[in-house]
């Protein structure tokens, strides 16, 4: 959703856009390193959960402009990711 949002919303939703590579740059290393499932859960502990945190605090930052249309792709996609929290962190507790 944020990429349908880069349109309206260029610089906030390019935020969102690079926190997520990031997320997925954190999970190739994962892959590259071959890590086994305890070195998998401490190395998402310390380098993803502390982005995940911020990431759904800027959510919910964002969510609380005043100026942004219910109906926008970039509001759209705030309400996707606020509504799946805790689905999107599983990851971050289950190494497999």
């Amino acid at each position: 959703g944020f990429e349908k949002a880069l349109d309206s919303e260029p610089h906030t939703a390019q935020q969102a856009l690079d926190i997520i590579a990031t997320l997925y740059r954190h999970e190739k290393h994962i892959r590259h390193k071959q890590l086994d499932l305890a070195d998998i859960h401490a190395y998402r502990q310390q380098h993803s959960e502390p982005l995940v945190t911020d990431f759904f605090r800027w959510v919910y930052r964002q969510r609380q402009r005043t100026d942004l249309l219910p109906k926008s792709p970039f509001a759209k996609a705030l309400h996707y990711a606020h509504e799946r929290e805790s689905q999107l962190k599983v990851f971050l507790g289950n190494p497999a």
